[in-house]
């Protein structure tokens, strides 16, 4: 389905910030469970002042996804191709706009910035959250409180140099505390995305919430709809949020 009757927005400064990230959905299919990725995609032209609510908000936010089996692989051309496409159809500009693309630092996602040319920037919710597990979690039961407090302040002091884009520092943060060679290699695939941070560009990413809002929260816990029943209502949110 297509959602129609969208009344363009005209793009001042020309950049667009694009959050990207994937959730997974068991749905029916002629009576058989099928598990599918939604794939969620939600553009805005960056932050501006709600005067109502008295804080920061995405301007001209659009929202789009993509459903398919998770056994079919999407090619980054199509999704290149895809994501143009909605660019064209929400917004209106002379030149085509500087992208900005805010995720999780998946191998896609990253592949996908490069072949947009687009600036990618590593969604801070997930680094933070692997660095939490590295610093605080593995480290929660040790008894020594003096080895305990030390691992407490590298984490914060990991949490800076990434607000930072020092990756040099992070890395040799991360090396002293003899990290497994799978977790560096992780935070070496996202050299970009973390050496961003400190891009005027980078407004924050708000892929995860964009999933709970537009995918979860209309989810029903575990509930298992037809897929015919399940896009039809993500259809509807779509439109009903990109014509308000």
């Amino acid at each position: 389905m297509e959602i129609i009757k969208l009344k363009k927005i005209k793009l001042l400064d020309n950049v667009l910030q694009i959050n990207i990230d994937d959730c997974y959905k068991n749905l029916k299919v002629n009576n058989k469970k099928e598990k599918f990725k939604i794939r969620v995609i939600t553009f805005n032209t960056g932050l501006g002042w709600d005067k109502i609510k008295k804080r920061n908000k995405l301007l001209n936010k659009r929202f789009t996804y993509l459903i398919s089996n998770v056994r079919i692989v999407i090619k980054q051309k199509d999704m290149a191709n895809f994501i143009i496409k909605k660019i064209n159809d929400f917004y209106e500009f002379e030149i085509f706009p500087k992208l900005i693309i805010n995720g999780d630092g998946a191998d896609w996602i990253r592949g996908l910035s490069k072949k947009l040319n687009a600036t990618f920037i590593n969604d801070k919710f997930h680094i933070y959250k692997t660095l939490s597990k590295l610093f605080l979690v593995k480290n929660k039961n040790i008894k020594d409180k003096n080895l305990k407090s030390k691992k407490i302040k590298e984490y914060f002091k990991a949490i800076e140099f990434v607000k930072n884009g020092n990756y040099l520092d992070l890395i040799l943060l991360l090396i002293d505390n003899n990290i497994s060679d799978n977790m560096l290699k992780y935070f070496q695939n996202i050299r970009e995305g973390i050496e961003n941070q400190k891009s005027e560009f980078n407004i924050g990413g708000s892929a995860e919430s964009d999933v709970f809002h537009f995918i979860k929260s209309n989810c029903g816990g575990a509930r298992i709809f037809s897929y015919n029943h399940f896009v039809n209502m993500i259809y509807m949110k779509a439109d009903l949020y990109n014509n308000k």
